[in-house]
Formats: C-alpha cells, sequence, structure tokens
C-alpha cells in the first residue's frame, strides 16, 4: 500500500494544488466493523483527522437515520452525508448558496430540516421509497424472482437478518429514496432482475451484505461529485479546489473510488478483497479488513500529508 500511495501522492502533487482535503467513506465493513457494527477500532483514526481539521463525509447504503446517529458517535455532526447509496444527500445549510438560485441544485427536490438547532438542506435525488416498491413488484411478477425487501419484513426480522438492535433496525427501515433487497441471489437471477428493472429506470448495487435497489442514474460516485460541486460553490469542475479521498470495501463503493483523487479498497469480512476491484483506476489495496484496514489507510495519509505541504 505505501508504495502505491507514494506514487499516486506524486502524481497529484506534480499535476495540482489543494486547498484542503475531503475524505469520503463507506460505513458497513470499512469504517465499522461488519459483524458488530462498531467503529471502535476506527475511532482513534477519526479523532486524527478531526484534529488536522479533515472532513470526513459519510457515504453509505445506511438511512439518514442511521449516519445521523453515527456521526454524533463520530463527533462530525457538523459534517455533510451521503445516505442511501447516493439516493439522500444531507448539507448544512452553511456549505450551499441559496438552492433556489443555486443551479447545481435546481434539478433536485430540496428542503430544510433542523439537525441540533442549525438548518440543514436534505436533496433527494431519485425516485421515493414507494415508486421503487412497486416497480421491484412488477419484476417480481415479470420474473419468477422472489425480491423480499425491508418492507415485507418487520423490525424484529430486520434486526435478525442484519444482527441489529431492535431501535437501529428501526432507523435501518426508514429508507426515503432506496430499497433494500434482502433475498439471496444468485448471479443468474441478479442478472434477470437487472434487466427487468433497468426498463423502469431502476438499477440494483451489491454491498457487503444485501442489494440496493434505487434509480438507475444514481451512484455514491454521482452524489460525489454533486457534493463536490456545492462546497465548491457550484463550479463546473468535479473536485476544484479539494482533494478527494474516498475509502470503500464493496462493489457499491466503485462509483465512489472511481471519483476520487485518491482511493483505498479495505478488505472484506472474508479476508478477500472485493471481486471488480481491478475495474477502478489506480485503486490503492489496503491489507486489513474493514476498520483496521480504514485506519491504516488514514494513518498513512496523514503520515505523508505531514511530509507533503502541497497536499495539507
Amino acid at each position: 500500500m505505501d508504495d502505491q500511495l507514494d506514487k499516486r501522492l506524486k502524481e497529484i502533487s506534480n499535476n495540482r494544488q489543494f486547498q484542503s482535503i475531503i475524505i469520503f467513506s463507506d460505513v458497513d465493513g470499512t469504517l465499522v466493523d461488519h459483524s458488530t457494527y462498531s467503529p471502535d477500532r476506527s475511532l482513534e483514526a477519526v479523532r486524527k483527522l478531526q484534529q488536522t481539521g479533515i472532513r470526513l463525509v459519510l457515504c453509505s447504503s445506511k438511512t439518514s437515520s442511521e449516519l445521523k446517529n453515527l456521526q454524533s458517535i463520530l463527533g462530525i455532526e457538523d459534517q455533510p452525508f451521503i445516505a442511501e447509496n447516493g439516493a439522500v444527500l444531507y448539507v448544512p445549510v452553511k456549505d450551499v448558496r441559496d438552492p433556489s438560485t443555486d443551479t447545481v441544485l435546481s434539478d433536485y427536490s430540496v428542503d430544510t430540516i433542523e439537525r441540533s438547532g442549525e438548518p440543514v438542506y436534505r436533496v433527494v435525488l431519485g425516485d421515493v421509497r414507494g415508486v421503487l416498491l412497486e416497480k421491484i413488484r412488477l419484476t417480481e411478477k415479470e420474473t419468477g424472482v422472489c425480491l423480499t425487501t425491508y418492507d415485507d419484513l418487520t423490525n424484529d426480522q430486520v434486526a435478525k437478518e442484519t444482527g441489529l438492535g431492535l431501535a437501529d433496525a428501526v432507523m435501518a427501515k426508514r429508507r426515503q429514496a432506496s430499497q433494500t433487497i434482502v433475498a439471496p441471489l444468485s448471479p443468474l437471477d441478479l442478472k434477470v432482475v437487472s434487466t427487468s428493472l433497468a426498463v423502469s429506470g431502476v438499477h440494483i448495487e451489491t454491498g457487503g451484505r444485501f442489494h440496493s435497489a434505487s434509480s438507475i442514474h444514481l451512484s455514491k460516485g454521482r452524489a460525489m461529485r454533486l457534493l463536490l460541486r456545492i462546497l465548491n460553490r457550484g463550479t463546473s469542475a468535479d473536485t476544484g479546489s479539494h482533494l478527494s479521498v474516498a475509502l470503500g470495501d464493496a462493489p457499491n463503493d466503485f462509483s465512489m473510488l472511481g471519483c476520487a483523487d485518491l482511493s483505498f479498497l479495505v478488505k472484506q469480512h472474508s479476508g478477500a478483497w472485493a471481486p471488480g476491484a481491478g475495474e477502478v483506476d489506480k485503486l490503492i489495496l489496503v491489507d486489513g479488513i474493514g476498520p483496521e484496514g480504514w485506519s491504516m489507510a488514514i494513518t498513512s495519509l496523514l503520515g505523508r500529508i505531514q511530509q507533503c505541504p502541497d497536499l495539507k
């Protein structure tokens, strides 16, 4: 990993200058443990980011309720986050120009909510949950493939399927613009279902545990690019003054990893890297599982940032 990181940082520093660094991170199986959902093994590295003033943006298939809770645990409640695999974006008002006049947000549904007394913009990027469920039900009838979703399960059943506590299972079901498919799908079933759903404008992404369905144009990478444009005050450049860093573990992270200036793939809980990793250009493979690998990558990055003034 270190040699790959040194080479990539040299390429970046030779070609561009940055005013700040922003880190986008997957959650389950990356920042938190796949089985226990605990962030304990990554907390020290998170604290180091806070001490250096580097922003940490959670980018996950989790719901906004789940991510708000995790932000509170990590102490990053003032940061933006991307929920439901890129279907929903939350941005503090202080980071956004007036959404009624900002062309970056003009194509999306935007409303204002409050969090800890501070106004936050909620941006919904695709079809809402109910519309997606209708399309999934139609695909079930057309293909004969069972597509059980969280909507089909009770809170207790979701807790059992995921290993979450009951309160966390309730939050996991609070989806706004995506559907979690918990039914196991063979490669053939996944191909058949994906083809059918695509006709109705829906796509499926594979995570570390389940599949997620959302509007076909959505992805973590697309939401990441949108957020970077917002943070750069609507400039046309995707990354502008920010050095973008991304960390993930699963195929549904590849779009995010492919968009970043610097990207890391940690090993999945099986001890192997996700299949298809070779499709992502200039990806740095981390020889560590989940939060252990996450902490390794962050620690190595921070060490090099201290030695390279152009990247501070």
